[in-house]
């Protein structure tokens, strides 16, 4: 069974910081001759990082079997677990270039540049929200402790002449 884990904090600070610095260069080399990014284009970011916690969320509850919750099929735990894992890179990658473009107007004056201030800031929240939900949603796609590849010393009830071993616990 392989497990997956969430990407490393060094891997993806790597990615924010090279975003960033790619960013701040563009913005320093084409920042007058493009037009500012939408105000509402950070909002994906956030409604991306609310959808994938309420996911995570659900499953994790589905997983720990709490009441009223339907099993959860393991094909689409590791569906979701793929998810999670795709998505912490590019919500670093998207914080990184928000805050290098956040550097570069935060120290340009004028009114576009007020306005693509508040943008970038909203841009480094929201990637930094969609980088912690991701990697809720891949931590809550774990199973609990009590459901890991350490079976021999767990009682489950009703074990018949193979208890204990792990086709049992899978079926």
């Amino acid at each position: 069974m392989v497990r997956v884990k969430p990407t490393r904090w060094w891997q993806l600070a790597l990615l924010v910081v090279v975003a960033g610095a790619v960013a701040y260069i563009l913005t320093r080399a084409f920042y007058a001759d493009v037009p500012s990014p939408p105000e509402v284009a950070p909002l994906w970011l956030l409604l991306l990082a609310l959808a994938e916690g309420y996911t995570a969320s659900l499953t994790h509850g589905r997983l720990a079997g709490r009441p009223g919750t339907k099993p959860i099929n393991a094909l689409v735990v590791a569906r979701l677990a793929a998810l999670a894992k795709a998505t912490s890179p590019v919500a670093a990658l998207a914080t990184g270039a928000y805050a290098g473009f956040l550097a570069k107007v935060a120290m340009t004056s004028g009114p576009a540049a007020h306005d693509d201030t508040r943008t970038a800031i909203a841009g480094v929240v929201c990637g930094l929200a969609l980088t912690a939900a991701a990697h809720l949603a891949i931590v809550s796609s774990m199973p609990p402790q009590s459901h890991s590849v350490i079976f021999a010393k767990r009682q489950w009830p009703n074990r018949n002449s193979h208890s204990g071993s792990i086709a049992k616990v899978f079926s």
